[in-house]
């Protein structure tokens, strides 16, 4: 069976710029949001799990890089989210965060069997707070960027109802009105001879 393209099938050829436009905007998403978040979130985990080894911790680089990274993530990503949404969610964020560090704060440092895990723990609340601060920003800069493109959209929407559709039916009226008077007057001699 013969793939039916854009240039034989009607409905293809409708799909086709969406999908296009659909891995466009995915695409740019990631290289925008999640490159940069998992960017910070990588540099900064590897950051505080080298001067976790450098203290002489006995957790080791590869478990603090991992532990402290999951606490980037979640810094990040939720910054991200709050920072991209139109809703006022910072203030349920930053309740949600600062629960989060404090409930894991009483229970690491009220836990004995896990005192090895102590120089971590500061570490990776740091790391959790700056990773949030960055993902606003991240996320922040996102929003913004999209409402000024529909900012956009709308003034050229506008331009186009004011300047172009007006030209262009004032155009459209001088061709009717020679059409109509071409055909009044092609009328006219059939009817005299």
């Amino acid at each position: 069976m013969r793939w039916a393209g854009p240039e034989t099938d009607g409905v293809s050829s409708v799909y086709f710029p969406l999908i296009r436009e659909f891995y466009a905007s995915v695409a740019f998403g990631l290289v925008t949001l999640v490159a940069p978040a998992l960017f910070v979130a990588v540099t900064l985990a590897a950051a505080m799990a080298w001067l976790v080894r450098a203290a002489g911790a006995r957790t080791g680089f590869l478990l603090s890089f991992v532990f402290i990274l999951a606490f980037a993530l979640v810094g990040v990503v939720s910054g991200a989210v709050a920072g991209w949404t139109l809703e006022g969610i910072v203030g349920a964020v930053l309740a949600a965060v600062l629960g989060m560090v404090s409930s894991l704060l009483a229970y690491l440092f009220g836990k004995e069997t896990l005192r090895a895990w102590r120089p971590v723990i500061p570490l990776a609340i740091a790391a959790l707070l700056i990773s949030t601060l960055v993902g606003l920003v991240l996320g922040g800069s996102r929003r913004s960027q999209v409402m000024n493109q529909a900012d956009s959209i709308a003034r050229e929407k506008a331009e186009f109802e004011r300047v172009y559709l007006p030209v262009e039916a004032q155009r459209r009226s001088a061709i009717m009105k020679r059409c109509i008077d071409e055909s009044a007057n092609a009328t006219e001699a059939a009817d005299c001879g």
